[in-house]
């Protein structure tokens, strides 16, 4: 048998490799649920990464998977692992002499996965194409080498804690963005949403099982990572190119951040699919950019209810909330230099209107 044959000329056992790969169809899928690092002192942390296994039309979890962990420090430069996982969970435990901001699985394209990335470091404004991640990024500001790294995965994501306005969340793949510096860049996103049965091009019929009914429902859920709720985008605006009948539009995010990805069919309560475009004007922030003090005035003259005034970084985490009236004092002694989102929307949770502050101290 040619397993053998291999096994015996290479001096490795090549049964799991058989197993998973020829044997069997499909596909197996490795996402990081998680990374928790301890500072050791001296320079030295100890990482674990939590890696769980999906599949894609294979029908067992693969075993002794030959994966290549990759760790990147604070000079964005990257540190290769390679370890062995099986099964549907994993935990790899990682000492080193630096501090890992980010982990990637399968950075070096070793494994042909259910998921393909694209990983740009950004100096300069402009537009990127995330072939591979399948999404197209505008740069429109930043100020230091950032690292971006954009993940598409060719399976399901996790479809429990579904926000209430969502009745179904896509069977076929979901995005992740991460990367390092992310609070030093201020980008805009489209992410294309394909219904058509037609084959001809590279996005056909990735959402046809979603969009059976149309794509006058679908909308676009985000979490900040895997141990987060679903919820609805609170940036985004729905293009469906002129027409509601072709099931073939995009998403145009008014701001990316880091976190996790993917298409719904639901009824939008954050109010953005027409989304009106002079709400940012609504909302005057003095000053702005912040280059010396610690506060801001968020006034918004047209705020006709009570609402909620949330503050993001780029990472996707909130840094602030506070109730609002239409003229809050907004201090911001923790905060560091970069871009962040500040989100207005009424108590019932509709979307009212959003801008960006920037800090230059």
């Amino acid at each position: 048998m040619l397993r053998d044959e291999l096994s015996s000329f290479t001096g490795i056992n090549l049964t799991s490799l058989f197993d998973n790969w020829i044997f069997n169809p499909g596909f197996s899928h490795f996402h990081v649920d998680s990374m928790e690092t301890v500072d050791l002192g001296g320079g030295n942390f100890s990482a674990s990464v939590y890696i769980r296994q999906k599949l894609k039309g294979a029908t067992q979890f693969h075993v002794n998977v030959p994966l290549t962990v990759t760790l990147y420090d604070e000079q964005l430069i990257p540190h290769e692992f390679h370890e062995t996982v099986s099964g549907q969970n994993s935990t790899i435990q990682l000492d080193v002499n630096f501090n890992p901001l980010m982990v990637a699985l399968n950075a070096d394209d070793k494994l042909n996965l259910a998921q393909a990335a694209d990983e740009v470091v950004i100096a300069q404004t402009g537009n990127y194409n995330f072939k591979y991640g399948r999404m197209n990024v505008d740069v429109t500001d930043v100020q230091d080498s950032v690292l971006l790294r954009i993940e598409h995965h060719w399976v399901a994501p996790d479809n429990d804690h579904l926000p209430g306005n969502a009745t179904k969340i896509s069977d076929y793949r979901y995005w992740t963005v991460g990367g390092i510096h992310l609070e030093k860049m201020a980008a805009q996103a489209e992410i294309f949403y394909d219904g058509r049965n037609s084959t001809s091009n590279r996005n056909g019929q990735l959402d046809n099982t979603l969009l059976e009914a149309g794509e006058d429902s679908v909308i676009l859920l985000y979490r900040e990572n895997s141990s987060e709720k679903w919820t609805e985008y609170q940036f985004y605006s729905k293009n469906t190119h002129a027409t509601t009948l072709d099931k073939f539009g995009k998403m145009e995010l008014s701001q990316l951040m880091a976190g996790e990805y993917t298409f719904g069919i639901g009824s939008s309560v954050v109010g953005i699919k027409k989304k009106d475009p002079k709400a940012e004007e609504q909302i005057e922030i003095i000053p702005n950019p912040l280059v010396t003090g610690n506060a801001v005035s968020v006034i918004m003259p047209k705020l006709a209810e009570p609402a909620k005034l949330e503050v993001y970084n780029l990472s996707g985490k909130r840094m602030l909330y506070h109730q609002f009236d239409g003229d809050h004092l907004l201090k911001l002694d923790a905060f560091s230099n970069g871009t962040y989102v500040l989100f207005v929307r009424s108590l019932s949770g509709k979307y009212l209107a959003s801008a960006k502050l920037i800090i230059q101290h």
